[in-house]
């Protein structure tokens, strides 16, 4: 199953582990029988990024959601949401462009198949 998303993108992750999360579920279930494996596909959310060029994430949701407030109550919403998913966020973080991340490609799926993609990917965000 391919799934697009960016590694920058906080809910995306949050996404990525509640789905293991639901498929995990299904393994307990002995009536139902799935084999699901995941491609990454890179989506870049912010565009306008620049090669070489990072800002911190508190600037750029500023600049977005327009202030200092909506980025704080944002922030916070998906802090929380992240927490839930047993995933650590930190406000210190800086956005970049992504275009060049190795999870962009199937080409990144190499000879260790799609379990070494998910671990790479997984790393990254």
């Amino acid at each position: 199953m391919e799934t697009w998303s960016d590694v920058v993108c906080p809910w995306c992750y949050i996404g990525k582990r509640r789905t293991e999360r639901a498929l995990a579920t299904l393994d307990t279930d002995p009536s139902f029988a799935y084999d699901i494996e995941f491609v990454y596909q890179l989506f870049q959310l912010g565009l306008s990024a620049r090669r070489g060029v990072t800002e911190p994430v508190t600037a750029g949701y500023a600049r977005k959601l327009g202030g200092a407030e909506q980025a704080a109550a944002m922030i916070e919403r998906v802090t929380a949401a992240a927490a839930a998913e047993g995933i650590e966020l930190r406000s210190t973080a800086r956005g970049a462009p992504t275009r060049r991340t190795p999870t962009g490609s199937s080409g990144a799926l190499g000879a260790d198949g799609p379990a070494a993609h998910a671990a790479l990917k997984e790393s990254l965000m």
